[in-house]
């Protein structure tokens, strides 16, 4: 795993989160709960994204130990 994974990783997360968050600010009443749906997932997105960079800088450091 290296930044080149990272960076799929956050791309794939802005591609399903712009287009909602573009939804989100034109949209309201019975629409909005679909766009909280999306803004939730882009969240979500993004926190997983933040948590595997975590991860791969963490296994990153350990394999350079050994």
């Amino acid at each position: 795993m290296n930044f080149e994974t990272m960076a799929k990783v956050t791309a794939g997360s802005l591609i399903y989160g712009v287009p909602c968050v573009g939804m989100a600010l034109e949209l309201s009443g019975v629409e909005g709960t679909i766009v909280d749906l999306c803004s939730v997932w882009f969240v979500i997105s993004v926190v997983v994204s933040v948590f595997v960079y975590a991860v791969l800088m963490w296994s990153d450091r350990n394999s350079l130990r050994e």
